[in-house]
């Protein structure tokens, strides 16, 4: 597996990136492109599932970001997973190119409650409960965290790059 390119979008939409000019060399120079509010639950809303869909027509793989969530970014969470699974469902979204990054275990069991397709990485704010990422080399300090997340299907980590 070589080194893959990827483009955090956030909450811009690719209309935004087509205005800015950016969408043709973002589409040629990225095969990975991340969506969705990492840090607000205020602006998760279902576009992040057309946004989705229209990545993967494009031939490029998917990584929904989430954020930490209250009991209102639950609902909202949820409402965005549901139409994932309808995407899914109708063969628009294809499961094997969407990954979610988790950030709250609220977003966790709602991936499970719902039976997500998806694999699941823990984002940031959840790493710190395995690893130990202050120095060098990188340290589990929690092999007991480590088999929790693995049982979650939890198998990738995002981790600092310096």
């Amino acid at each position: 597996m070589g080194i893959e390119k990827g483009l955090r979008l956030g909450t811009m939409t690719l209309a935004g990136l087509k205005k800015s000019g950016g969408l043709k060399a973002a589409l040629s120079s990225f095969e990975r492109f991340y969506l969705g509010p990492e840090f607000c639950e205020n602006l998760l809303d279902n576009s992040a599932c057309r946004e989705a869909a229209s990545l993967q027509k494009m031939g490029k793989k998917i990584c929904l970001l989430t954020p930490m969530l209250s009991e209102a970014g639950v609902k909202r969470l949820d409402s965005v997973f549901k139409g994932l699974l309808r995407l899914t469902r109708r063969g628009v979204i294809d499961p094997q190119g969407l990954e979610i990054t988790v950030n709250d275990f609220g977003a966790v069991e709602l991936a499970r409650r719902n039976s997500l397709p998806f694999a699941l990485n823990a984002g940031r704010l959840l790493r710190d409960n395995v690893f130990d990422s202050t120095g060098k080399p990188l340290k589990v300090h929690n092999g007991a965290a480590l088999a929790f997340f693995r049982g979650l299907g939890i198998t990738r980590y995002e981790l600092p790059s310096t």
